[in-house]
């Protein structure tokens, strides 16, 4: 039985057969949304109290989404390395996830 969740997967999915196969992203485009991923999901383990390899799609809420950039700005004041644009790869890939 794999200990791939349903969430890991459509993470997957996203970098690999969207962000890669039919957006064509640079490979620094793909770091970037990766070093933001990796950011948001900690930032929002933290918040409900749980290891990352635990936490499921419902967990991202927009709540989350808006606390994580209110974070970025105010906390980490939107350095070079976590701009406050890091949100905007969770953002899109939720949308693309809820789409019919």
């Amino acid at each position: 039985m794999s200990s791939i969740t349903p969430f890991a997967q459509l993470l997957h999915t996203y970098f690999h057969d969207w962000l890669i196969t039919q957006r064509g992203a640079s490979r620094h485009t793909i770091l970037a949304y990766r070093d933001a991923w990796r950011l948001f999901l900690r930032f929002v383990a933290a918040r409900v109290q749980q290891p990352v390899a635990r936490l499921e799609l419902a967990s991202l809420t927009a709540t989350e989404i808006l606390a994580f950039l209110e974070y970025l700005e105010h906390d980490r004041q939107g350095t070079i390395t976590h701009p406050p644009w890091a949100a905007g790869s969770a953002t899109q890939f939720l949308h693309l996830c809820r789409r019919p």
